[in-house]
């Protein structure tokens, strides 16, 4: 944790910042190995993302164009993330570069060691 109260989780190919309270609110602890969990509709094209979100670089792998919305299919190291995103993204390429903002306050957390969900009250993070 930093002297700003922010904290950060790293893995293949990314490093996000986040508010210290949202991984110490789930009970994760300073050096645990947590998984990161994120629903496809949680990762935003960065262009188009509000607020100050923090964000993640990945690859356009494949474009699924479902009427109103797209599935961008995205590389990020070895693995492939769903991304549920509106029509303004709808100009990018397979193989293009791609910022993914993060919603993190819908993010979902859980103990690499046992796969159980961190909880925070009782309720999953």
């Amino acid at each position: 944790m930093s002297a700003d109260g922010h904290a950060g989780l790293s893995g293949q190919g990314f490093q996000l910042e986040m508010p210290e309270q949202v991984l110490s609110g789930a009970g994760a602890k300073s050096g645990q190995e947590v998984v990161l969990g994120v629903r496809p509709e949680d990762l935003k094209d960065a262009r188009y993302a509000e607020g100050n979100l923090p964000k993640i670089p990945a690859k356009v792998e494949v474009l699924e164009m479902m009427g109103n919305e797209i599935f961008v299919y995205a590389k990020l190291g070895e693995d492939t993330l769903t991304t549920r995103m509106d029509n303004r993204s709808g100009d990018l390429q397979p193989g293009q570069d791609l910022q993914l903002a993060v919603d993190i306050s819908h993010v979902h957390l859980f103990d690499r060691a046992t796969q159980d969900a961190l909880v925070t009250a009782g309720a999953p993070a």
